[in-house]
């Protein structure tokens, strides 16, 4: 079986990484955290996680008072102060700070929309966008009018 991503061409040494990384495209997340119901699309991510509920924060930014569970998250964090935007869409461009955000970039070139209301059927390209129409659904009212 090849180890190439069929949706975005992205090569992965092994199999099991390829299965994690296609989780991005068809939104699915097997792994939830008992503790706060909070989903993942790879075991080690979960166990990542798992680290907050622990409240073990020992990577600080020497430049403002966040602390970080995880170094990777740091240094992230760290691309914000110094407006580093290394992440570059090989479409158009378009610079990112952080690599998530190129990712979900791309959806606009594919439009792939592989987020899927399972009421009504309508697609959207991002998870947020489909958290924010069930709300259409649930008649939920985020806004009220205090008069």
């Amino acid at each position: 079986m090849s180890t190439v991503c069929n949706v975005c061409n992205k090569k992965f040494k092994c199999l099991y990484d390829l299965k994690n990384h296609c989780r991005i495209h068809t939104g699915e997340r097997p792994f939830q955290c008992p503790i706060c119901a909070k989903e993942f699309i790879a075991k080690t991510h979960l166990k990542e996680h798992n680290k907050i509920h622990e409240n073990e924060r020992k990577y600080a930014c020497e430049i403002c008072t966040k602390v970080f569970i995880q170094k990777n998250h740091l240094v992230s964090h760290s691309l914000i102060h110094n407006q580093e935007k290394p992440h570059v869409c090989v479409i158009c461009n378009k610079k990112f700070s952080r690599k998530h955000h190129l990712l979900r970039h791309y959806l606009m070139h594919t439009e792939e929309k592989p987020f899927v209301c399972d009421v009504c059927g309508k697609t959207f390209s991002q998870m947020c966008h489909l958290n924010r129409h069930y709300k259409i659904h649930t008649l939920e009212k985020l806004h009220l009018c205090d008069k």
